[in-house]
């Protein structure tokens, strides 16, 4: 794969997140159409915001480098 010589704009990388968010809804609708249920049931990331239970009973999420995950 060629790089460009150019680095990438800033508006060029709103565009490309504004095109990933386009393509995420049309997966999860038609992930609704073929499997069932609503379109939000296929959104994980709602899904990992909603799991505020850790092993250890804390509403806090451990993180791999030890941190803390943003919420």
């Amino acid at each position: 794969m060629a790089r460009d010589s150019e680095p990438v704009t800033d508006d060029e990388i709103e565009a490309a997140r504004e095109e990933m968010s386009e393509q995420r809804n049309e997966i999860r609708e038609y992930l609704a159409e073929e499997l069932g249920g609503d379109a939000g049931d296929y959104d994980s990331r709602a899904y990992f915001r909603e799991l505020d239970d850790d092993v250890d009973g804390t509403d806090e999420q451990a993180a791999p480098d030890g941190g803390e995950l943003p919420k």
